[in-house]
């Protein structure tokens, strides 16, 4: 979620089979490629694709602060929806 590419990298290198798996984070659920993709972290959405075969189809729960603080939760979202939803063509452009 920090976006620390080398903690991460040095954390899958010693858990693969981590990096398919649905982690939850407050009312999240994701797997590292779809919170990469959700908080821009585009190096590490490179990484996680190249050097660890992330599946690009793993869905995940999101959920969006949207004004007035009315948060909107999204279900079953692929890591290409989720780069659409925040706006990031360069990690959408990666996924497809």
């Amino acid at each position: 979620r920090q976006g620390h590419r080398l903690s991460l990298e040095v954390y899958l290198t010693q858990n693969p089979q981590c990096i398919n798996k649905t982690f939850t984070y407050q009312q999240c659920q994701w797997t590292p490629l779809l919170a990469a993709c959700f908080y821009k972290h585009t190096p590490i959405v490179r990484m996680l694709i190249k050097r660890f075969s992330a599946n690009i189809e793993a869905t995940g729960t999101i959920v969006f602060d949207l004004p007035a603080n009315n948060p909107e939760r999204v279900e079953d979202v692929s890591a290409l929806w989720t780069a659409a939803a925040v706006d990031n063509i360069e990690i959408a452009r990666l996924l497809i």
